[in-house]
């Protein structure tokens, strides 16, 4: 199942059908839900009746939200309302080995502030959740992913992560641009990179899907990244969210943020736990 986290907003909306299409080629049904705090300081001493008409409300809102989007008789949609923080909750409904496979959702809302706070709710979730986060930029016009650049490093480059490009190649018929960005200094890095790629793909047999392999120097990889999509149309990034020791963590996560809220096309976030040294 597909968990589909919603503000209401027209952004949401727009990014609705990678959601839609990507659970047709799947089979896997789509979950709506909206998320709300109620304000124990506001409404102390509310009656039943006050919180009724909160939820009532909100039910509208999600009806109004459900007559917005697209619908493809294959795929089978629900929705609900859920008393809770986002980010937490989100991190909760998405444990791996739970009912959910992925998350889709808008990495940012347009009407309000209340809305752009969405998008760092989107980066957060990319960060914590234990499922596979697919992140639609606000305005992108939907695209099949015909071409797929993967972000490769070190730790990037591993079977889980390489064995789920293999999935979405089978559903879209995807080219995948391995791409290295690095600094030139580690001369070694490009080809331990490059024989770690191929070793991986060749492990069982023959690819079935056609790849290249690109090794850029640079500084800042998110740039290296950007201008390698500028300069081949790629329509999905992937990059690989390590799990960490905690303070190593702090730095891959505000570093994984970044990348999110300054993303120009969809990413996956695929989540990994980090190799026993």
């Amino acid at each position: 199942m597909i968990l589909f986290p919603t503000d209401f907003s027209d952004s949401s909306a727009q990014v609705f059908p990678y959601a839609l299409d990507f659970a047709a080629k799947t089979g896997l049904s789509i979950h709506i839900v909206h998320f709300y705090q109620v304000d124990l300081g506001e409404f102390h001493g509310a009656t039943h009746f006050q919180y009724t008409d909160i939820e009532k409300n909100l039910t509208e809102e999600m009806e109004n939200f459900l007559k917005m989007l697209p619908k493809n008789p294959k795929v089978r949609i629900e929705s609900s309302l859920e008393i809770g923080f986002p980010i937490q909750s989100i991190k909760r409904l998405a444990r791996k080995g739970g009912k959910y496979d992925y998350i889709v959702m808008s990495t940012q809302g347009q009407r309000n502030a209340l809305e752009r706070f969405f998008g760092s709710i989107a980066a957060e979730v990319s960060v914590r959740a234990d499922i596979p986060v697919l992140l639609i930029p606000s305005g992108v016009e939907y695209k099949h992913f015909e071409n797929i650049v993967f972000a490769a490093n070190r730790e990037s480059v591993h079977k889980e992560s390489i064995d789920a490009i293999r999935a979405l190649v089978k559903l879209y018929h995807s080219t995948v641009h391995f791409v290295y960005v690095g600094d030139g200094r580690e001369k070694g890095d490009k080809e331990e990179i490059r024989e770690k790629i191929i070793n991986i793909l060749f492990e069982e047999d023959t690819p079935d899907f056609p790849f290249l392999i690109h090794l850029i120097e640079g500084e800042q990889v998110m740039d290296g990244i950007n201008h390698y999509i500028d300069k081949t149309n790629a329509d999905l990034t992937v990059f690989c969210n390590i799990s960490r020791n905690f303070w190593r963590s702090i730095l891959h996560r505000s570093t994984t943020k970044r990348m999110i809220m300054n993303t120009r096309v969809p990413m996956l976030v695929i989540h990994l736990e980090e190799e026993q040294e």
